[in-house]
């Protein structure tokens, strides 16, 4: 029986399911492709293309933003954990993996013999302990072990939901079935059947979108007939130069994401016509773009143009105003010249990332707005933090992709 030759995901799933489906397929031959499979596995420790195409093949099967191979190892009853590669959603390294990774919930895992799992982490118990200790913050997290317990894959999303409901969950349990082989006990094997089940409940009770690979991308051509061979609608962006098509490439790929996107360019570079490309090929694109200059306001006025006022608020505010953050919602809201803020707004900015509501000013009640935020800036952000002038934390959370637009 012939047996995949590449650690491809797909592939694996579509031969297992043909194994499970084909009447004269004997359990010898089941077991066999299993135990030759999970032995190719077990070598990730030594082999980084493999154990890189294991982790893309996830990330884009849960519509994970980042995939981590952690290996922990023992000393004076302390553990230490690596991360043997570590990969996002395009395919490519993770610099610093390591600091990436919540090493309590991993210790939590090894310690209980336990998977994870949470679509929502602030909605966990631990969660405040994870503050505290000032872990790495993201939002869905799925830790699955390894039938080492020293090893564990980690997959996570900073922004949203894992996909769940895009796929198989049956089919996904026999890609874990992969790493099971004769040394795999019976204990790991009821980690991961309760992990499964947990999966299974999320996605019932679930409400997340669809994975990016599976989003059905219109592609419109510009007005001469011919769309530069890249898909998406980019008819208000000209021109052929090389440096541009590589921005429109990026755009296409970063664009059904709901990652927020910082970007850089000179004055007159077109970065709101970046930002509406991004927009308009996102799954945001039938709801609100709002678009606001940071620069053109003084803190006061930008902050009620952002947040919204209630009547009364101020002299002059004889009704409930919404916001831009309110109008957006559901949609992408464009903040230009974010290098211009201050600190003040720069930190009810970041309180707005991280708790997802806002406050109107003069209000009391928080509002929740479902919002994608773009940022540009003509600043070297990096080098406003390390002066003082931009928060460190708000950079790094307005700064998951960047876009740097060609003079």
């Amino acid at each position: 029986m012939t047996r995949p030759e590449t650690l491809d995901l797909v592939d694996l799933l579509a031969h297992l399911d043909a194994l499970r489906s084909t009447s004269d397929a004997s359990a010898a031959d089941i077991a066999s492709f299993l135990t030759d499979q999970g032995v190719q596995l077990r070598a990730l420790a030594d082999d980084a293309q493999a154990r890189n195409g294991l982790l893309d093949a996830v990330i884009d099967s849960l519509g994970a933003e980042r995939g981590f191979i952690v290996q922990g190892s023992e000393s004076d009853g302390r553990v230490t954990w690596e991360v043997l590669s570590g990969r996002n959603f395009e395919h490519e390294d993770i610099l610093n993996p390591g600091d990436k990774v919540i090493t309590r919930l991993l210790d939590q895992c090894r310690d209980r013999a336990a998977g994870f799992f949470t679509a929502d982490l602030e909605q966990e118990a631990i969660f405040d302990t994870l503050r505290r200790e000032r872990q790495p913050r993201t939002r869905s997290v799925l830790i699955a072990p390894f039938p080492d317990p020293n090893v564990s894959l980690y997959v996570d999303h900073r922004f949203q939901p894992l996909a769940l409901e895009d796929i198989d969950l049956a089919t996904f349990a026999w890609f874990f079935a992969l790493l099971v082989s004769t040394e795999a006990s019976a204990e790991w094997e009821r980690i991961h059947r309760g992990l499964l089940a947990e999966l299974q409940a999320a996605r019932q009770n679930a409400r997340t979108p669809a994975s990016p690979r599976n989003i059905e991308v219109v592609t419109p051509f510009a007005p001469n007939g011919d769309n530069r061979g890249i898909p998406g609608d980019f008819n208000d962006i000209i021109g052929r130069h090389p440096d541009i098509l590589e921005i429109l490439e990026l755009i296409s790929k970063v664009a059904p994401t709901q990652a927020p996107i910082l970007i850089n360019g000179e004055s007159g570079t077109g970065k709101e016509l970046v930002a509406s490309a991004v927009h308009k090929n996102s799954r945001r694109s039938t709801a609100a773009f709002v678009t606001e200059n940071c620069a053109a306001l003084a803190e006061n006025l930008l902050e009620a143009e952002l947040f919204g006022t209630m009547k009364g608020a101020y002299t002059g505010a004889h009704q409930d105003r919404p916001g831009l953050f309110e109008q957006a919602h559901g949609g992408t809201l464009f903040l230009d010249e974010i290098g211009d803020t201050t600190p003040g707004l720069q930190k009810k900015l970041l309180r707005v990332l991280q708790e997802g509501t806002i406050r109107r000013l003069g209000g009391q009640e928080p509002i929740a707005v479902d919002v994608r935020i773009l940022s540009a800036t003509n600043k070297d952000l990096l080098a406003e933090v390390q002066a003082g002038r931009f928060r460190e934390d708000l950079f790094y959370r307005l700064n998951v992709i960047n876009l740097l637009l060609p003079p």
